[in-house]
């Protein structure tokens, strides 16, 4: 197993019938949702590590035909760390052996920083 899993929550997410990939998902579930992202291949005989994220506040998911959506907090408040300056989707997809980041647009924050 991951040295740096946590253990409060793991998740096996396929995302694709097509490729063999999957991602471990590990993290907090209370308010700051922390959570780590690790993308695996399989090729019949054994799993390799195709990437990790840091760990990502406020993060959620969702696999579907598209790919894989990662939001998260990419702007955390230092001194308030249960709010988010700014947040993020990430829209990745394994493409040619590699997994790649397609896309990353802002999106609102779940909770507003103080002014």
């Amino acid at each position: 197993m991951e040295k740096d899993f946590f253990d409060s929550d793991i998740e096996l997410v396929p995302v694709s019938a097509a490729d063999p990939v999957f991602v471990i998902v590990a993290g907090r579930t209370d308010d700051l949702a922390t959570g780590l992202f690790t993308v695996w291949t399989f090729d019949g005989r054994r799993a390799a590590r195709l990437w990790s994220s840091d760990l990502l506040q406020q993060s959620s998911y969702e696999a579907d035909a598209g790919g894989f959506h990662l939001t998260y907090c990419s702007e955390p408040d230092e001194d308030h760390p249960s709010l988010c300056r700014k947040m993020a989707r990430d829209l990745y997809r394994l493409q040619a052996g590699e997994w790649k980041r397609l896309e990353t647009v802002d999106v609102i924050p779940a909770k507003s920083a103080p002014r």
